[in-house]
């Protein structure tokens, strides 16, 4: 049964994934792992960008405060597939922002730690680290990079304008490590999130001027994100940056 408008549900859902990005635990890289790390080689993963949400102006009938059920979620996906679907969009023509974090950081971890780096790019989508291995058979360390979820987030005060939300999410991955009970590889030495939710009106604009000259506002919205991720994840999961 419909409880809530399909446009509604869609704004709630929004509304959770930036939440749950940004109330994440940070779980920083140890020193004394750091101190580990060496002359061993890194490597990175590529990932697959979920689709990007740029649904039109809507009214929405709730807030973001409240809790959203498991069971929903088939429901909630399956509405914003249909939002995006009437709204027609090119997502090619913005480029997902995790693939330069991750080069950023990988630069860092080589440069402070000493890390070597390993070339080729290793495709995963797994959350399941001890499969990393299989996917990178030669790799000592993967940096595991990817988003969460990026839309145009509609302004409550002018529901004509929006904003860049932006989240994503970060593990730092022993290759090496054997789990000592069922003897697979693959451990997590550092994770966390960032998120980045312009406070600021200033940044709101309508989504035609967002979309405008190839995307040009919305792709200076999402480097504005990039940075702010390379930051957050600097300062939050590697220690002595």
């Amino acid at each position: 049964m419909w409880l809530l408008s399909r446009r509604s549900v869609v704004a709630l859902l929004q509304c959770a994934l930036f939440c749950a990005a940004g109330c994440s635990l940070q779980s920083p890289l140890g020193g004394d792992t750091a101190s580990q790390l060496k002359g061993r080689w890194l490597s990175r993963t590529e990932r697959r960008a979920p689709p990007f949400s740029s649904a039109a102006p809507v009214t929405p009938a709730i807030t973001c405060c409240g809790i959203i059920g498991g069971a929903l979620g088939g429901l909630l996906t399956a509405a914003m597939a249909s939002e995006r679907s009437a709204v027609p969009f090119d997502e090619n023509s913005i480029v997902d922002p995790a693939l330069a974090i991750s080069r950023r950081l990988s630069h860092d971890l080589e440069h402070h730690y000493g890390l070597r780096h390993a070339p080729q790019l290793i495709p995963f989508d797994s959350d399941d680290v001890t499969k990393v291995t299989a996917a990178a058979p030669s790799a000592d360390v993967v940096i595991d990079i990817w988003t969460e979820g990026w839309s145009l987030f509609q302004l409550h005060e002018d529901l004509s304008k929006f904003q860049v939300h932006y989240a994503a999410g970060m593990r730092l991955i022993d290759a090496r490590a054997v789990h000592p009970i069922d003897g697979k590889t693959g451990a997590v030495i550092a994770e966390g999130t960032c998120e980045r939710a312009p406070d600021e009106l200033s940044s709101a604009a309508t989504r035609d001027q967002l979309l405008a000259d190839g995307a040009r506002l919305l792709k200076a919205e999402l480097e504005q994100a990039e940075k702010t991720c390379i930051r957050e994840f600097r300062s939050q999961l590697l220690p002595g940056h």
